[in-house]
């Protein structure tokens, strides 16, 4: 099997641009695994969209120097991308040169690769644009198309060595449309089109799909695959390895561009996994290349706790099991307080205890031994709110348990001011609703917008509240 052509990593999310450092530390990952292409194109660099008919202010420039610096040895490309498509006027030549202003001052430094990017857009053409082509999708694609076509020639005319990506508005799905078809006939064959596979974060990626959007096309795609990019929901870290890509997408596609979350380090753990599936797609196994890159990423003393902490963060919309070992865990005692069965409740309480003993542990050890300290720093706002869930979370479990014992709900009220808690938190709290009361107060009073485990451990402690009252 041939291996992929474009290995890529693509800043095209929105949110926080990476700050030169991440760039650079991204870049020295990309270099060691392999990878040929980093794109810069985060969506909310004004410049490179909003405003981006503007010049970079001469500050602004530095990024560029600096990462162009930085891959000027090695195999990385740099490819310069610009978002012009929330005002553009396609048949204005005046945009045209505004294009071409902007690419100019990185075309100066050396850079021959860019990206027109005209996703996330409204599909409908100014007046001037719909006076040249008429309206529709249709008319919207020859618009977009002939504007490529003439970047094309141009860019060629002035250097061989030219090369030009683009993003189309429609980018996913793998149906024709009037929009596609007018692509295919004005888009030259030697311009690549991105595609992210059948939906804008797609679950899989078939070989079938890629066939079947390059027979629209007339060409094979180039992926964007959105995996792990986190903007959608930043509240989360994606820290599972890549799954659902099949290995004969290698024959079907020109390569991948892999949008990372704005955590920088942090991606690398997908990343790594992502390096493993594009070097041998049919040996790709995501358990093995994951546990690979804890060890790789969390050194000797810390890739158990990274990993541990990974499978807390895993679930995403290409994969929808979180931490299957608390679930488990917490399944069998809910079943177990529900049985009323005073052995199995024992058993289970012990084992969840056990659950939350290695959870609870987790900050510490990475704090202490994780090699990177700018991945710590990534990773610390979640494992602060893990913390302090899982200390609820004992609190809630000693407070089920002697519920549990003194008969229910009845008996619970009876010793309303009795003193529990006293466990791993070492704080009491009041029984009965006051245990209610006072769990949900805490919980609500944690800080907002970082979630663990998919709210699994919250959500243990909110039922507990309500099995409280």
């Amino acid at each position: 099997m041939p291996p992929f052509q474009i290995r890529g990593v693509i800043e095209g999310f929105y949110g926080r641009p990476w700050t030169p450092r991440d760039r650079r530390e991204v870049v020295t990952f990309m270099k060691q695994r392999g990878f040929n292409e980093y794109v810069y194109a985060p969506k909310d660099d004004p410049y490179h969209r909003k405003r981006w008919r503007e010049p970079y202010p001469k500050v602004e420039m530095i990024t560029f120097d600096d990462v162009l610096s930085y891959l000027r040895h090695g195999a990385v490309r740099f490819v310069f991308g610009l978002s012009p498509g929330l005002d553009i006027v396609y048949s204005d030549p005046q945009d045209e040169a505004a294009i071409w202003r902007k690419w100019d001052v990185l075309w100066e430094r050396g850079v021959r690769r860019f990206l027109l990017a005209l996703d996330d857009v409204d599909p409908v053409l100014r007046p001037a644009d719909a006076a040249a082509y008429g309206e529709g999708p249709a008319a919207l694609g020859r618009a977009q198309g002939e504007l490529v076509a003439r970047l094309w020639e141009a860019g060629r005319a002035r250097d061989p060595e030219f090369r030009l990506y683009f993003c189309p508005t429609e980018y996913h799905g793998t149906e024709p449309t009037p929009y596609r078809a007018a692509l295919a006939a004005t888009v030259p064959a030697e311009v690549p089109i991105i595609w992210t596979g059948p939906r804008v974060v797609s679950p899989e990626i078939r070989a079938d799909d890629a066939r079947a959007i390059a027979r629209v096309l007339g060409r094979p795609p180039l992926i964007w695959d959105n995996y792990p990019v986190n903007d959608f929901r930043p509240e989360r870290l994606f820290l599972g390895p890549i799954r659902g890509r099949e290995a004969a997408l290698a024959e079907s596609c020109l390569g991948v561009w892999i949008n990372p979350m704005v955590q920088a380090t942090a991606s690398e753990l997908a990343l790594h996994t992502w390096d493993l599936f594009l070097t041998a797609p049919e040996a790709y196994d995501p358990q093995a290349a994951w546990e690979d890159a804890a060890r790789a990423i969390g050194g000797r003393h810390a890739w158990e706790a990274l990993l541990r902490f990974a499978e807390l963060n895993q679930s995403s919309r290409l994969w929808d099991a979180e931490a299957p070992r608390l679930k488990a865990a917490l399944d069998a005692f809910w079943a177990a307080f529900e049985a009323g069965e005073a052995a199995r409740l024992d058993a289970a309480c012990v084992d969840l205890d056990r659950m939350w003993e290695e959870i609870a542990s987790l900050p510490e050890e990475l704090e202490a031994h994780l090699p990177r300290r700018d991945l710590y720093g990534e990773l610390r706002p979640w494992l602060e709110r893990l913390a302090a869930e899982v200390d609820l979370a004992r609190r809630a479990l000693e407070a089920l348990r002697r519920h549990a014992a003194h008969g229910g709900a009845a008996a619970g009220a009876a010793r309303e001011d009795a003193a529990v808690g006293a466990g791993a938190a070492g704080a009491g709290v009041a029984g009965g609703a006051g245990v209610s009361a006072e769990l949900r107060a805490a919980l609500e009073a944690l800080p907002a917008g970082r979630v663990v485990a998919e709210g699994m451990i919250a959500g243990f402690v909110r039922r507990a509240a309500e099995v409280l009252v």
